[in-house]
């Protein structure tokens, strides 16, 4: 994934950038047009990050940076720019999982006035980061590092995302029916109270460990009934 940088201002926004590209395992950096210097101030924010600023490949143009590039994301604090052109926001939290592949690029402006509309016009989509509203900008490499870490979390499979044992599950909704069986007489509405036991189980994302131990203890609710 491509991440790009349109007229960055500051040396210590470009380093702290690396950085945190580093600390998310992306590494390929476009600058288009840099108004940073990308000297010594870049290379010490950098840290240990400072082959991605070596690496980086520094264009003249939108065109150049975007080459190639699909989905092409632009990000954005304001949810006018580009309004009347149909240019449609959403939440990176909402998209970040369908940003996918090696072919992506991610779009960041310079830091005083973002994106400019007509760059913003030739990105596929556009997002923001959903912040509490008082102040919507973020310091641009914060900005960076909020998308990363949520394209990281949305690209990452876990062990704890993996559905539960079929088997196992079906099981434990044997159970609640009995359990809610057991009792039906002392319930206003036992369907609903069925229901919402199944609906826990299914929302729960537990895994097998976790589902053998509640039929474990519904098991032996029930056979001191």
């Amino acid at each position: 994934m491509r991440i790009i940088l349109v007229e960055p201002l500051y040396d210590l926004n470009v380093g702290k950038i690396c950085r945190a590209m580093k600390n998310f395992g992306f590494g390929e950096l476009y600058i288009v047009n840099p108004r940073a210097k990308l000297g010594f101030e870049a290379e010490k924010y950098a840290k240990h990050a400072q082959e991605i600023l070596k690496k980086a490949k520094v264009v003249k143009t939108f065109e150049e940076a975007t080459k190639g590039c699909y989905p092409i994301v632009g990000t954005t604090a304001s949810f006018t720019k580009g309004e009347r052109d149909l240019v449609r926001l959403k939440p990176l939290a909402k998209v970040a999982g369908k940003i996918k592949g090696k072919t992506a690029a991610i779009v960041f402006g310079r830091e005083d006035t973002g994106l400019d509309r007509e760059t913003l016009l030739k990105c596929d989509m556009a997002v923001y980061i959903e912040t509490s509203g008082d102040y919507e900008s973020l310091n641009l490499s914060n900005a960076v590092a909020v998308v990363l870490y949520m394209l990281r979390m949305n690209g990452r499979e876990r062990e704890d995302e993996k559905p539960p044992n079929a088997r196992f599950l079906r099981k434990a909704m044997e159970y609640t029916d009995r359990l809610v069986d057991a009792v039906e007489n002392s319930l206003q509405n036992p369907e609903k109270c069925r229901k919402a036991f199944k609906n826990i189980l299914m929302k729960s994302n537990a895994d097998d460990g976790e589902i053998r131990s509640i039929m474990c203890v519904m098991k032996r609710l029930l056979d001191e009934k």
